[in-house]
């Protein structure tokens, strides 16, 4: 009895079929044929992932700069560009203060050097302490207001010229600062938690000169100052230059993600799997912290949210319509065209007189002012238009 042989895999394969596929040499001749493409050549994927990571550096330095510059500028609450405003001026006014409170121990644990006869190694001591010709005065007196020790023999013509000065005062486990400086700039707890080591109680004059002619820590600090001011104007343009060079790598990263020459299929090499996202990563980072950054000074400064609304407004042409209640400018209404911004505006008079003032019955006691900064002639045609809606009031301009 035959037995049937049993087929195997290329018993069912078609010679023609076989003999369909290409040989490697034939498949390099069609490879060496398909077209170039940038998204499928490893050069170009190689040089522009390092302008990805380049560009995500500079983004992030830039970024940093410009943080820094805000933050410095913002210490007070509200912009400023005046150094004696800044983070940098406060951040030295406090070890200043610091300086001090290490001199007021120095003092009280060598009580002997305070005593007649001993000028010279007091003199000493607060050259020790606080340094020797420096933008910083101060006189320390006892609670008595008898003087103590002071910066020198000009200390007190230096403290009444300056206009950045602050009066210490700590009496009875307590601290009082009466200063020219904006209160948030100060460290009033840090300092009291530094006076409570002492075992004295003394009210201590402090202030730095206006000129700060003397080459000290504020010195320093001040040209520290003025040189972010100047990095901070390169870094708006590198950085937003980073950021578009940064974009437009990214996106041909994503797409060129995956194609190889000669490769119909998804082809992730090791320049596919490099770079590109360690660099978004970096950048949703800084994103978030720019964001996070401009809100936080957008909170703190009342200023900068209108200047923000008013840019805004500009980039959408609406016109703004503002109420003064009390001492605070606020919006009324945003509105698309002048036509409809004096509608609004002569609606909001019609219900502050029926509903805010109650004026129905005696226009001949009240005045609606009017003033304008633009033209003349429009600012006429605005007053006619508010005389003919009310007439029974008299309506001056200014």
């Amino acid at each position: 009895m035959s037995r049937k042989k049993k087929n195997d895999f290329w018993d069912d394969v078609d010679d023609e079929k076989v003999a369909s596929y290409d040989s490697p040499e034939e498949e390099g001749e069609a490879e060496a044929e398909e077209e170039w493409s940038a998204f499928k050549s490893t050069p170009v994927k190689v040089i522009l992932r390092i302008f990805l990571m380049i560009a995500c550096i500079v983004s992030l330095v830039s970024g940093y700069v410009i943080y820094q510059y805000v933050q410095d500028r913002y210490a007070g609450g509200s912009y400023s560009p005046d150094f004696f405003d800044s983070a940098s001026f406060a951040d030295q006014y406090s070890s200043s203060v610091d300086q001090i409170t290490g001199l007021l121990g120095a003092m009280e644990a060598d009580s002997e050097i305070t005593k007649d006869g001993n000028e010279e190694l007091l003199t000493t001591m607060v050259e020790n302490y606080m340094g020797k010709d420096t933008n910083f005065s101060f006189i320390i007196q006892d609670k008595d207001h008898y003087t103590i020790v002071s910066s020198g023999d000009d200390a007190k013509d230096r403290i009444e010229s300056s206009t950045h000065y602050a009066l210490i005062t700590y009496t009875g486990g307590k601290l009082d600062v009466k200063t020219s400086l904006a209160d948030n700039l100060l460290d009033e707890s840090g300092w009291l938690e530094k006076f409570a080591r002492t075992k004295g109680e003394y009210i201590i004059y402090t202030a730095v000169d206006n000129d700060l002619t003397y080459q000290d820590a504020y010195y320093t600090a001040r040209q520290s100052f003025d040189r972010m001011g100047s990095y901070f104007g390169v870094a708006k343009i590198v950085g937003i230059a980073a950021l578009v060079i940064f974009i437009i790598c990214l996106i041909f990263c994503i797409i060129a993600t995956g194609q190889k020459k000669g490769y119909d299929g998804v082809y992730l090499s090791f320049w596919d799997r490099v770079f590109t996202e360690p660099a978004l990563i970096v950048m949703i980072g800084v994103a978030a912290v720019l964001i996070w950054a401009v809100r936080h000074f957008m909170a703190m400064d009342g200023n900068m949210m209108h200047a923000a609304a008013a840019a805004l407004g500009t980039l959408l042409r609406l016109k703004p319509v503002l109420q003064i209640q009390g001492e605070k400018l606020d919006a009324y209404s945003k509105c698309r065209t002048y036509k409809i911004a004096k509608t609004t505006m002569l609606s909001a008079i019609d219900r502050d007189i029926r509903e805010r003032f109650r004026l129905e019955g005696h226009p001949e006691d009240y005045v609606i002012a009017a003033a304008y900064t633009g033209s003349v002639e429009d600012a006429q045609v605005w007053l006619e238009e508010i005389r003919a809606y009310r007439a029974e009031f008299l309506v001056a301009d200014s």
